[in-house]
């Protein structure tokens, strides 16, 4: 276990830069890895979890512009994801009218999809990693870690960051499913 001593010691800004990086893959790769393993049996992978997920916190349902924006992901990748899902009967299509009387296309989570959610998919691991702070060091965390969605997303050219969506904005299914 390492100690604030030992944080404290390093005073290198390269080395706590390079740690940060490092960090930040190792803890992706971790999640993806137990999130795999609680999916091995499940009809749909990690990021299907994580595209149903969005739909879910954005109400139910979203264009793949807001699911472009939310997951940093190229058009065709939420196309594709859309086309699989759709085929396995989580997510349906539907005409509506937007902004200026315009015909959108939103997905939206069907039955199924909404059902698979509110199986619990990776909650438990993700109570089971966060258990180990307190509600001030999440805040903390939480914090820390918007600020650095900020700072690399000015970095990446054209990306327009979404406002993260409160609980008066998402849907009360979101949160239930926590």
């Amino acid at each position: 276990m390492i100690s604030p001593e030992d944080i404290e010691k390093q005073k290198d800004p390269s080395i706590v830069d390079a740690d940060l990086i490092l960090l930040f893959s190792q803890i992706h790769a971790f999640f993806s890895q137990g999130l795999q393993q609680k999916l091995s049996h499940s009809p749909i992978s990690a990021d299907g979890l994580w595209f149903l997920s969005t739909i879910m916190m954005l109400g139910g349902e979203a264009t793949q512009s807001q699911l472009v924006k939310w997951m940093v992901r190229k058009q065709n990748s939420v196309s594709g994801m859309t086309k699989r899902l759709e085929e396995k009967g989580f997510v349906t299509k539907k005409r509506v009218r937007g902004a200026n009387n315009r015909v959108c296309i939103k997905i939206v989570l069907t039955k199924r999809g909404k059902q698979f959610l509110k199986g619990r998919w990776g909650t438990s691991l993700v109570k089971a990693i966060f258990s180990h702070f307190t509600f001030d060091e999440k805040q903390q965390l939480r914090y820390l870690l918007l600020r650095a969605r900020e700072a690399a997303a000015q970095e990446v050219s054209g990306y327009e960051e979404p406002p993260f969506p409160s609980p008066e904005n998402a849907s009360p299914d979101w949160f239930k499913l926590r």
